[in-house]
């Protein structure tokens, strides 16, 4: 593979017509660079030398191929020999049978003779015969940059379009009409259809990136539907990956992000792109959650870790953590006694009975409250009334969380639709509460 990086070292050391005509013709494997060519046979060493015409004609007489031809053409050009030039690029032209081929001459057409009009017919012929997407990226690039023909340029484009299977594709071809032919408003099209066509929010993310290139002040809305079609916490962080850069949008995702985690793990992730982000309410959020949500030994050590990486001058916090790991440890077995109960509770009832397992046995408040968490779920998937809900109330109330128990007596009050429900609710927290004082002030 011949390159402009990989000709040039040899360059200096290539003496006379002969040597550097064989590195102009080099320069023509691919990826071939005709300008560069064109460069060395339009360079003093070349020019100057008293056996150029010799080289040039013995290299015409023994010419087989397109590559061959152009390359001569180039070299009588720079010798200002014009009536040879044009015949070696005659030849060249009949020669010409692939696409690739015409593409060359075409190019030369425009570089020997200057003939922008002669080299978009030439090119314009290639383009029928060429296929692969690389290649027509490579001839939009000539049309588009070198002719400046942009109406050819267009329907190149178009043909690359057609091949176009994936959101990346989309992107890639808008970034490119956007610098090549300038045409923002095209770019922003093709985005456009891009996303009409792909819905999945690591497709919307590749569209969104390329649209903040072309048209910064049109990628919010691509953004925000690649928020809204993450659905879960992978696609999630794939959206809050491409958000890097973008402070508000990052939290816009955080935000929805945090709401779908569940596992630890997820959480403190989370909690280490607020820490990034230096906002230390969401890291402190995070790691609260992911606290709560603990539900084997490994999370409980890497809430740990998170809490002296994160929050190490919470020194209540920390002690709090460090107890509960001991504990953890201390008890694992009996942890996976309970865990493995919870892999077959079905009912709420049963995550219920378990949670008060969990804590006589254990005193572990937040695994307790992720089982009666479960229940509540299960349960809120036939509607609510007090008469069912009664169970859950009660356990939440022996587990401790105020704030959980009085929404769900808020909700049970709002539910009621007649006085035999509302006194049962009221009775219920006067009398039936373990914390006999928070039961009355609510009754």
């Amino acid at each position: 593979m011949a390159t402009r990086e990989t000709l040039e070292p040899r360059l200096a050391g290539a003496a006379g017509a002969d040597a550097l005509y064989a590195l102009a013709r080099e320069a023509f494997d691919a990826p071939a660079d005709l300008g560069y060519a064109k460069e060395i046979l339009s360079s003093a060493a070349f020019t100057g030398d008293t056996g150029a015409k010799a080289c040039l004609d013995d290299g015409a007489g023994n010419a087989m191929f397109t590559n061959d031809f152009v390359c001569l053409a180039m070299g009588y050009k720079a010798l200002n020999d014009a009536g040879k030039a044009d015949e070696m690029l005659g030849q060249g032209q009949d020669y010409a049978m692939s696409g690739e081929e015409k593409v060359t001459v075409g190019m030369a057409q425009m570089l020997v003779s200057g003939d922008a009009a002669g080299a978009a017919k030439t090119l314009s012929g290639a383009l029928k015969e060429i296929s692969t997407t690389e290649e027509l990226y490579s001839l939009a690039k000539v049309v588009a940059c070198d002719i400046k023909d942009t109406a050819l340029a267009g329907q190149i484009f178009d043909k690359i379009k057609t091949k176009a299977g994936r959101a990346a594709d989309f992107a890639r071809l808008a970034k490119t009409v956007a610098t090549d032919l300038g045409d923002k408003a095209q770019a922003a099209q093709i985005i456009a259809e891009g996303a009409d066509k792909f819905s999945a929010p690591a497709d919307l993310i590749a569209l969104s990136g390329a649209m903040a290139e072309i048209d910064p002040s049109a990628a919010g809305a691509l953004y925000d539907k690649a928020l809204a079609s993450a659905k879960d916490f992978n696609a999630l962080m794939q959206v809050l990956a491409a958000a890097k850069g973008n402070p508000e949008f990052a939290k816009a995702v955080l935000t929805k992000a945090g709401a779908v985690a569940s596992v630890s793990t997820d959480l403190i992730q989370l909690a280490d792109v607020y820490a990034e982000l230096g906002d230390s309410a969401g890291v402190t959020d995070m790691v609260t959650k992911a606290e709560e949500g603990v539900a084997n030994l490994d999370e409980m050590r890497k809430v740990v870790e998170a809490v002296n990486k994160h929050l190490s001058a919470d020194t209540a916090r920390v002690a709090r953590v460090a107890e509960k790991l001991a504990k953890r440890e201390a008890n694992q077995g009996k942890y996976i006694e309970l865990q493995n109960e919870e892999s077959k509770a079905k009912t709420a009832k049963q995550f219920i009975e378990l949670s008060d397992r969990v804590i006589a046995e254990l005193a572990d408040q937040g695994y307790a409250g992720k089982l009666l968490a479960s229940a509540e779920e299960i349960l809120r998937a036939d509607g609510f009334h007090f008469s069912r809900f009664k169970p859950l109330v009660l356990a939440v109330d022996r587990l401790g969380d105020k704030n959980w128990l009085s929404r769900l007596l808020d909700e049970s009050v709002a539910a009621s639709s007649d006085f035999v429900w509302f006194r049962e609710i009221v009775l219920t927290a006067a009398r039936e509460f373990k914390d006999a004082a928070f039961g009355k002030a609510k009754a």
